[in-house]
């Protein structure tokens, strides 16, 4: 294939999926422009939407893994199953693409936030009291747990100590935190946006989203932290 400006438009008003079905056959035989075409035109504009509205975060090394899965060690070449699984039936490659893209990133999404919930409940569950004293002059009569969780709490950079002060401590709603800690928060840039007017742009639900990651992420390095210290004694 040689015209690709004219093969590019028979992809975008393709009716009958032929163009289609070749693009994916050429992306799984690793033709080089096919594979570019396909991972910058067609893939580029979903991954962006991906990070930008589900995960929130850098995923340009999962996401290429996931469409040119698996990959053939002993050919040194991708496989691209999910790519040869197209077959054109009443949708574009990159309606399909999008289609099983954005799937797996929600389902990855929703199992991120889940461990970090679940961690951050548990954590907060046993130790909230203790985490209270952390701010609390030294007391001779602390008991070892809270001793541990004074300790991995000041080991904590300030970022996450302030946090985990708003957020836990203080109980404070996250969208009457999001002011508190945004400096804390650096989406990727998109659009020509620079990475404060992407966070600027942001929904309520998409604050709380990114203050329940912080939160999340803040409280697995104080369990960490504590870990450490409990297996010192």
């Amino acid at each position: 294939m040689t015209d690709w400006n004219d093969f590019k438009k028979r992809l975008n008003n393709d009716t009958d999926y032929y163009a289609n079905k070749e693009l994916a056959k050429m992306v799984v035989s690793n033709d080089t422009k096919a594979v570019f075409y396909y991972l910058t035109e067609i893939g580029m504009p979903i991954m962006k939407h991906i990070e930008y509205s589900i995960m929130h975060r850098d995923i340009t090394a999962e996401y290429y893994m996931f469409l040119s899965f698996p990959y053939d060690k002993q050919a040194e070449k991708p496989l691209w199953h999910r790519v040869d699984l197209y077959k054109g039936i009443n949708c574009l490659l990159s309606t399909y693409t999008s289609n099983i893209t954005c799937r797996y990133f929600c389902k990855l999404s929703n199992k991120e936030k889940r461990k970090l919930e679940k961690d951050g409940e548990l954590l907060e569950y046993v130790d909230y009291e203790s985490l209270i004293r952390c701010e609390s002059a030294f007391d001779e009569e602390d008991d070892m747990q809270t001793k541990c969780v004074r300790k991995a709490y000041q080991m904590l950079s300030e970022r996450y100590r302030l946090v985990l002060h708003y957020l836990v401590i203080e109980k404070m709603p996250a969208l009457d935190a999001f002011p508190l800690l945004e400096q804390y928060i650096h989406p990727r840039p998109k659009d020509g946006l620079t990475s404060d007017e992407v966070k600027q742009s942001w929904t309520n639900k998409q604050r709380q989203d990114a203050l329940s990651l912080l939160k999340g992420y803040a409280l697995k390095h104080l369990q960490d932290n504590f870990r450490s210290i409990k297996n010192e004694f």
